[in-house]
């Protein structure tokens, strides 16, 4: 199951290009994952995270994914997320159902 956050609502570019919303409010859809997508180079590659770093400022937040293995003591980070703090919480909000719909198929998930 994959779940899409988008914004009902007027999105309008702020100075930087990013999107913003202006009016209107986010929605999460529950969406069917399609595996006969014929347009494979449009899709995003997919990359293992086991390492994960959140910061924030007044106006946006940031999440650093990677891999860390071992012992070490350092991760390698390969992707970083910056988006608003509405985005974050419409994330949040995404991951939170899919971690309650995963435990209610195959059981908790074990505490580290």
């Amino acid at each position: 199951m994959l779940f899409v956050v988008r914004c009902s609502g007027a999105e309008v570019r702020s100075s930087s290009g990013n999107p913003c919303l202006a009016t209107g409010k986010l929605v999460m859809e529950t969406t069917p994952e399609d595996d006969d997508d014929d347009d494979a180079a449009a899709a995003p590659a997919g990359r293992y995270a086991n390492y994960f770093a959140v910061g924030y400022n007044a106006v946006e937040f940031l999440l650093d994914c990677g891999q860390c293995y071992g012992d070490s003591a350092s991760a390698r980070v390969h992707t970083r997320i910056v988006t608003s703090p509405i985005y974050a919480q419409a994330l949040f909000a995404a991951l939170g159902k899919s971690l309650s719909e995963y435990e209610r198929a195959f059981g908790s998930i074990p505490e580290q």
